[in-house]
């Protein structure tokens, strides 16, 4: 993130001063200078400081998106550039966990103290989020509806906001890019699947142990759900196109081949990602519900019932690799390459 007027402060600063400062790198002045407080309640500047810290590292989880999603548009794509900077976001996630049990230090009447002086400033405001959950590629039919509109978040943004987001959303998500990374991958390997999968069928249903075959029978509609997909362009209940699936399912069968074994790294920080922000949206819901009941969002949100409510949704960005292990088929009936 670059940007032309953040290299113009690099040529004018720095470049050719003896006693470039640390305080003046780091732009320490503005930073420290930025908590403001609207009360004297002393937890207030633990509120301020916590949630700009949140905001300049989405700030960064942007940044290495950014990143991940120029590698996959290259050429020549460094993957280890990716699962090195899918491993950061990863860190970073669990530190934004972490920081939540800071908040938990703070008691619901001393919150109460100063919070009526937010009105109706509140986090469902924050841009840089819905930034960060657009460039990894959010759902957005799982979004949760506000003032009855699946797009009502943006009615909270300022007009620059809003041209900011639009201009972003000509951009290719992280989602995008892994599938389109994903098809790439395919080639016969379907034809050989099929004739994998029926072959393992057919045994298990000539054996004698009738656990392992009813087991069999409870997994076979799951299947046929991936089979009957590549007849179609994508399944209702997948965001992956059946290409996308199968390269994916390829991954992780044939994990144990050089070629895969970074791929599959990829792909299961992939599903650790979307695992710890759904933990930070759980555990942000629980913090809101301690800290102020079923008093409604100071943004004009109706407070844990929509922060629930985001959670029932299932706002996770690769739900096909959760259930990708459905599709496993033993070892010895895995086709060649």
């Amino acid at each position: 993130m670059a940007s032309k007027d953040n290299l113009e402060w690099a040529k004018d600063e720095v470049q050719g001063q003896k006693e470039f400062h640390y305080s003046k790198y780091l732009q320490l002045e503005k930073i420290l200078e930025a908590q403001r407080t609207t009360s004297d309640v002393h937890d207030e500047h633990l509120f301020v400081v916590i949630h700009q810290v949140y905001e300049m590292w989405f700030k960064q989880l942007r940044h290495e998106i950014d990143s991940i999603c120029k590698e996959f548009k290259s050429k020549d794509t460094n993957f280890l550039n990716v699962v090195t900077r899918l491993d950061r976001i990863i860190k970073i996630l669990k530190l934004l966990v972490e920081q939540i049990r800071i908040l938990e230090t703070m008691s619901p009447q001393d919150f109460l103290e100063f919070r009526g002086n937010l009105f109706p400033a509140s986090g469902f405001q924050s841009f840089q989020f819905r930034m960060m959950e657009y460039r990894i590629g959010f759902n957005e039919k799982s979004r949760t509806e506000f003032e009855g509109s699946l797009e009502g978040y943006k009615k909270v943004m300022s007009d620059k906001e809003k041209k900011d987001m639009a201009d972003e959303q000509g951009k290719d998500t992280m989602f995008a890019c892994i599938q389109e990374w994903l098809e790439t991958l395919v080639g016969d390997f379907p034809e050989k699947y099929e004739k994998a999968v029926t072959k393992m069928l057919e045994a298990e249903k000539k054996s004698d142990k009738e656990k392992r075959w009813f087991a069999t029978l409870t997994n076979k509609d799951e299947y046929e759900t991936i089979l009957q997909q590549k007849k179609k362009e994508k399944a209702a209940d997948r965001r992956f196109t059946w290409m996308a699936t199968f390269g994916a399912l390829k991954i992780y069968l044939y994990r144990d081949k050089p070629q895969f074994q970074m791929p599959y790294q990829i792909l299961n920080q992939l599903i650790e990602m979307d695992t710890l922000l759904m933990k930070w949206r759980y555990s942000h819901m629980y913090l809101v519900q301690y800290q102020i009941g079923n008093r409604g969002g100071t943004g004009g949100t109706s407070g844990v019932d929509y922060l629930q409510e985001t959670v029932r949704n299932k706002p996770l960005f690769f739900p096909d690799l959760l259930n990708m292990t459905s599709f496993f088929i033993v070892k010895k009936y895995i086709p060649e390459l």
